[in-house]
């Protein structure tokens, strides 16, 4: 007895859990939203034919404002121009004449329009959007004779305020409310057959329209309901019919304004129009985008005026939907749940196909259910029976594997934890191998060569000094990032506050990172907030480490505009921001900001160099000193970053000079230049993005003889080495635009056979194999030597001479 204790528990509590659930969701917004649109899809897929044969649609289009305008002058027309058409029509017999215009203010031609005016017309009545312009003293007056019954205990539409048409036009006409209101997510799905105000109940436009036609139209008022052609049509508990649209929805007649004035008028070429509209029902209004409304249906947009014109069709052939009632979709929900708790016996639990299939079968049988319910004119609810058997049948599911899940999910974390630890220390080695082994080929490369060229002149040694001690500082920077990131983590940084002057601090860093412009279109800005101290108590080494950081990145991604620092004291912090007007960053660039060895993207390594330490240590530093940073960032648009922390200010005017920080030190040792081995002969493309690295190789080349041609990136290589065919290539891994190894792919499938060389700081042997499989000849790792770089061409230049000679 104990498994069938055990799965009757399970199937009480599953079916509590999931029908609460569902529940709950059924109630949200978004779930009424979604059980909307699938119920008009449906419906639209089961929707009746109709037969609007008998309907007439005279749209007041632009076509005919255009045609009309030099004969009776532009839009609004006078009464006169009506009431030619009103009577051309009577005349026509038509069965009735239907307005969606307005007629509540007295214009020229009143009477005239009112002496054509019959029962067969119905005129409309609206609550306009933004309320009246007030009513006359007969205005109750007005509304007990256009009334069909009396009373506020009517189930009907209710409303604040109705504009009726001139008293005149009333006492001839019959009048009927056009008003509709969507559902709440816009879409018009229910109407109501009466309305009231005041005490008094007014019909729906399309109501009094089918009384003129002659379709029974009676107002009970002992069960307070409308019964058109004998039946009572089912309302909801806010007094609606749900409308079921046909498939041939709008399929009206249309005829444009114009013709039917001119055929009013007498003209010959539509002479033949009044015996067509014979026994029609004519709706006459306006489609214009500019004046006539818009109603969104479950089957897409259509001017007011065409559905008003369908409304009396689709309420006298009853196509409408059955309300929907809790008893109906209490059964199919329970049917759901049924069939779930079935499927979850431990016995049917076995069979995997079984588990699978369910999932679709729920789907299916809840599409057929409501397909069918809908054919039959009833709504029934689509999101909850079907929610309330996924539920069950997932609870059931989860219920069993629970505890295998719970293992392998925790061996999977571990698993994928391990992976990407190892992914990241792999990556970050192999970026840090080419970060520190750039600026290395630099300083070795021109050293060596202030060491053994005699030639040299004082001038070119204290160039090439200038390029050893730059890419000293920028080696020493990296290994001094390195080392903070280390300290930081073990929590070996110390914050120390003296006084410090915030302006001083500021302008020092803009002056410190001035050369990083390198003639830039880009421009450093600094402000200070109008009543700000000058002196505060802070750690100005790391304040400026900070900001020197912000500052360099936001330099280093700026093309051109401005890089501005603005400094202010709020509520006792300093907040200092750094803004540019670089490209901004994606909302995925962002995520990765301040996570330790990762960059904005997996570009921006090989394009601009760094380690992806920089910001880490910034915010950790931001965070010792009790502050934080923040960054926004829109494409295009630039980024800012501010860092804020707690700061008091001080009492002296004068800042406490910078204490010293425990970093490497830089050093540009003096070399004497020696006398180079013999030369060599041959051209040689160097294609190398870093300028020093490049400029170094050009040195090294030209003492050994050969002519250089240069390129910053693979593209360019791949452009020269067609064009110029040079007897080897140097080739660097990682360039932009086009990467190494895409260009000597491009280079062998486009004929190039000469020797290609790879320049690459990845000594690594899969680094190796992926050159050689790319199509290189050799690998030279850098940082490059002279001799290596000779010995390495003498071979190649030397193997290409004795295969084929020039």
């Amino acid at each position: 007895m104990k498994p069938e204790f055990g799965y009757a528990g399970r199937c009480v509590a599953l079916a509590l859990g999931s029908l609460a659930i569902a529940g709950a969701l059924s109630l949200t917004d978004v779930m009424k939203g979604i059980e909307l649109k699938l119920g008009d899809s449906i419906a639209h897929l089961t929707a009746p034919v109709g037969d609007f044969s008998d309907v007439v649609v005279v749209d007041v289009d632009e076509q005919s404002m255009a045609r009309l305008e030099p004969q009776i002058g532009p839009w609004p027309y006078d009464r006169d121009v009506y009431a030619l058409v009103n009577r051309y029509l009577l005349q026509a017999d038509v069965a009735a004449i239907a307005y969606d215009i307005l007629f509540s203010e007295a214009r020229r031609g009143d009477d005239e329009f009112a002496a054509t005016l019959t029962r067969q017309v119905v005129l409309p009545v609206a609550s306009l959007p933004f309320g009246s312009a007030g009513h006359n003293s007969n205005y109750k007056n007005q509304l007990a004779a256009a009334a069909w019954a009396h009373g506020d205990d009517w189930p009907a539409k209710a409303w604040d305020d109705l504009t009726l048409p001139l008293d005149k036009f009333i006492t001839q006409a019959r009048v009927g409310v056009i008003s509709l209101e969507p559902d709440a997510d816009g879409i018009l799905r229910r109407v109501p057959l009466l309305h009231k105000i005041h005490g008094e109940v007014l019909p729906a436009l399309a109501t009094s329209v089918l009384k003129v036609i002659g379709v029974p139209v009676e107002v009970d008022a002992k069960a307070r309901k409308v019964r058109i052609a004998g039946t009572a049509l089912p309302e909801d508990a806010e007094h609606l019919v749900s409308l079921r649209y046909p498939r041939d929805f709008l399929n009206l007649r249309i005829v444009p304004f114009y013709q039917v004035a001119l055929a009013a008028s007498g003209s010959k070429q539509y002479a033949s129009l009044a015996q067509s509209l014979r026994g029609k029902t004519i709706y006459i209004g306006s489609s214009s985008a500019v004046l006539g409304d818009f109603i969104q249906t479950p089957i897409g947009r259509a001017a007011g005026l065409y559905v008003v014109a369908t409304l009396p069709t689709m309420l006298k052939n009853s196509m409408i939907f059955q309300p929907r009632g809790w008893a109906l979709d209490g059964l199919l929900t329970a049917l759901f749940l049924a069939l779930a708790l079935v499927v979850a016996q431990p016995r049917l639990q076995r069979s995997t196909a079984l588990q699978i299939l369910t999932l679709p079968g729920l789907v299916l049988l809840t599409a057929a259910s409501v397909v069918a319910f809908n054919l039959g004119g009833l709504r029934v609810a689509l999101l909850l029976p079907l929610t309330v058997g996924l539920l069950a049948h997932l609870g059931a599911l989860i219920w069993r594997q629970i505890h295998l899940f719970r293992k392998s999910q925790l061996l999977l974390v571990e698993k994928l934890a391990a992976e990407e630890a190892n992914r990241l220390k792999g990556q970050f080695l192999s970026h840090m191998t080419h970060e520190l082994r750039t600026p290395l080929t630099a300083i070795l490369g021109f050293n060596n060569i202030n060491w053994k060229s005699d030639a040299l002149g004082r001038s070119e040694r204290i160039k090439n000094g200038e390029v050893i001690d730059r890419n000293g500082r920028h080696l020493l920077t990296l290994i001094n990032g390195i080392l903070d990131q280390a300290k930081l983590a073990a929590g070996q940084v110390r914050i120390v506050t003296h006084p410090e002057s915030v302006r001083d601090l500021v302008n020092d860093v803009l002056a410190t990172a001035q050369p990083l412009l390198q003639g830039k279109p880009v421009s450093l800005q600094a402000s200070f907030a109008m009543g700000m101290p000058d002196v505060f108590e802070i750690d100005a080494f790391r304040v400026r480490q900070i900001l020197l950081n912000l500052v360099g990145n936001a330099i280093k991604f700026t093309g051109q505009g401005t890089v501005a620092v603005k400094a202010n004291w709020i509520d006792a912090s300093l907040r200092i921001e750094v803004a540019d007007t670089g490209p901004g960053l994606s909302s995925t660039a962002l995520s990765r900001l301040f996570v330790a060895f990762q960059q904005a993207d997996d570009s921006v390594g090989a394009t601009h160099g760094g380690t992806g330490l920089g910001l880490t240590i910034s915010r950790d530093l931001a965070s010792l000193m009790q502050g934080k940073i923040s960054v926004s960032s829109e494409l295009g648009a630039g980024t800012s970053f501010i860092l804020s922390f707690p700061a008091k200010t001080a009492s002296i005017t004068t800042a406490m000079s910078e204490p010293q920080a425990d970093s490497l030190q830089s050093t540009t040792p003096a070399a004497e230049v020696g006398r180079l081995p013999k030369s060599l002969r041959g051209t040689v493309l160097v294609a190398e993005d870093a300028n020093d690295l490049r400029a170094l190789a050009v040195v090294y080349l030209k003492r050994l003889g050969l002519t250089v041609l240069e390129a910053v990136n693979g593209q360019e290589a791949v452009v020269m080495a067609m064009r110029d065919n040079p007897s080897a290539i140097l080739m660097d891994l990682e360039m932009p635009i086009l990467h190494g190894l895409d260009a000597v792919k491009t280079l062998r499938s486009l004929g190039f056979s000469r020797p290609i060389l790879a320049m690459t700081a990845h000594t690594g042997e899969p680094h190796r194999t992926q050159a050689l499989a790319a199509g290189c000849n050799d690998i030279i790792s850098k940082p490059v030597s002279y001799a290596a770089l000779r010995a390495t061409l003498d071979g190649a230049l030397s193997a290409r001479a004795n295969s084929s000679p020039d």
